[in-house]
C-alpha cells in the first residue's frame, strides 16, 4: 500500500518541520511555509494521491498542484517522512510563486530540508550505506547542515555559489533525471492554479479518501 494524506499532514504539523527556518538561494524555508502547504492541501489547491504501492518514491508535480505519496504502511517512519518532506518543500516553492527558481536549486533546498529534518528529529542519524555517487550526495548536504549548524539552530543563508559543488553532484547522480537539465533550467514553480469552489472540494475529497 501507499501511504495516506493523513501522513502528509502529520509530518506537515510535526513540530521540528515547524520550526525550521532557513534560506537556500531564493528560497525561504520556514514553518510558515510549510503550514500555507497544508492549508491549501485542506482547500483542495493541492490534491494528495497514492502512488504506486511498489515504488519507494514520492513525488509533486507542479504543473497539476499534486503531490504523490510512496509506498508504505501508515504511519510513515521518520524516513518516510522526511521523503514527505521533501516533496512538501517542491510543493512550499510552488506555493510561494517563485516561477525563476532552477531545477537544481529546487532539488537541492528539498533535499537539504529533508535532511535538516532528519538529522532534528533524530540527532543521532547518520548517511546510511547506498551505491558510491548517492552516499558521497548525501554525506555532502549532511556536512553543509553541519557546518551551517542547521542541525541546532535555524537562520542559516545558503548562497547559491555555495551550492554549486553540490549543484554538480545532484546533475551527476545516477537513476534520475537532474542531468539532463541545464544549470539555468527553471524548475516550472508557478503558483497554485485557481481550480474553482467545486473543483477544489473535488480534489479535497480525493485527498481526503486517499
Amino acid at each position: 500500500m501507499s501511504l495516506k494524506t493523513s501522513d502528509v499532514f502529520a509530518t506537515l504539523n510535526d513540530p521540528v518541520a515547524l520550526d525550521m527556518a532557513f534560506i537556500v538561494g531564493p528560497i525561504l524555508v520556514t514553518g510558515i511555509g510549510y503550514r500555507l502547504v497544508r492549508d491549501r492541501i485542506m482547500d483542495g489547491s493541492i490534491v494528495v494521491v497514492d502512488g504506486d504501492p511498489s515504488s519507494g518514491l514520492a513525488f509533486y508535480d507542479s504543473t497539476e498542484d499534486k503531490l504523490t505519496t510512496q509506498a508504505g504502511n501508515p504511519p510513515a517512519d521518520l524516513d518516510q517522512r522526511g521523503l514527505l518532506l521533501h516533496e512538501c518543500t517542491h510543493a512550499l516553492i510552488d506555493v510561494c510563486n517563485m516561477p525563476r527558481v532552477t531545477r537544481h536549486i529546487d532539488e537541492l533546498t528539498a533535499y537539504i530540508a529533508q535532511h535538516v529534518y532528519l538529522v532534528r528529529s533524530q540527532p543521532t542519524w547518520t548517511v546510511a550505506p547506498n551505491n558510491p555517487p548517492w552516499k558521497a550526495f548525501f554525506q555532502s548536504i549532511f556536512d553543509l547542515i553541519k557546518r551551517h549548524d542547521l542541525h541546532n539552530s535555524n537562520f542559516a543563508m545558503i548562497t547559491t555559489d555555495e551550492l554549486e559543488p553540490l549543484r554538480l553532484q545532484l546533475a551527476a547522480l545516477p537513476y534520475v533525471n537532474y542531468g539532463t537539465f541545464r544549470k539555468e533550467s527553471l524548475s516550472g514553480s508557478n503558483g497554485l492554479k485557481d481550480f474553482g469552489t467545486f473543483g477544489r472540494m473535488s480534489r479535497l475529497l480525493t485527498s481526503m479518501m486517499n
